[in-house]
């Protein structure tokens, strides 16, 4: 079964402690991801918006928890880190303190390069067009990448309906992650 990543923003769930984790717990109430990544480049209340992301997985039985980029608020929250694909040389360090491991990636070679390395989760992105990235890698690079690798494979990128959701059910990916689908859900109904 196709598992679900939901990645925040703030763009759509702002800073502020209390109006972050209102608007997060409604989103999982209506979408039921089973992982979420906790991003938040702006770092203005990153801390406690990290610590009210654990706390509502939890209420909610969410076990896989990343928090992007901080190895010390993962460790310290204990849950996963979402790292960059700049940030691959953190993986063997993360993974020596017993944190799990999501990656970004967006090539082939980084993708083997970051399973080598141990990663546990390896999203693959852009997998569909969205504005002001590069070029989609499409349905059929993210295909060939699942059916040869043995890797829990997540496509990201221009996914923000049923049907690019069930086209990536069609590959061998471990899942789909996306902040639009999730923000956007009362949009599909």
């Amino acid at each position: 079964m196709l598992k679900k990543l939901l990645i925040t923003d703030p763009a759509f769930y702002g800073v502020e402690p209390r109006f972050f984790a209102g608007k997060l717990a409604r989103t999982l109430r209506r979408t039921r991801p089973e992982m979420i990544s906790y991003r938040n480049k702006q770092k203005t209340c990153f801390r406690s918006g990290a610590r009210a992301t654990v706390q509502i997985a939890k209420r909610f039985g969410i076990r896989k928890v990343f928090i992007n980029g901080s190895l010390q608020t993962a460790r310290k929250l204990g849950c996963g880190v979402h790292l960059t694909s700049t940030q691959h040389p953190l993986i063997r360090r993360a993974k020596s303190l017993r944190i799990s491991v999501l990656v970004s990636t967006h090539s082939k070679a980084e993708i083997r390069r970051c399973h080598r390395s141990g990663a546990d989760f390896l999203l693959y992105s852009p997998v569909f067009y969205v504005k002001g990235k590069s070029s989609p890698k499409g349905l059929g690079d993210l295909n060939q990448i699942t059916a040869t690798m043995r890797a829990h494979i997540i496509a990201l990128g221009g996914i923000t309906t049923e049907r690019e959701v069930a086209q990536i059910a069609a590959t061998k990916a471990y899942g789909f992650a996306s902040i639009r689908y999730f923000t956007d859900y009362s949009q599909r109904k």
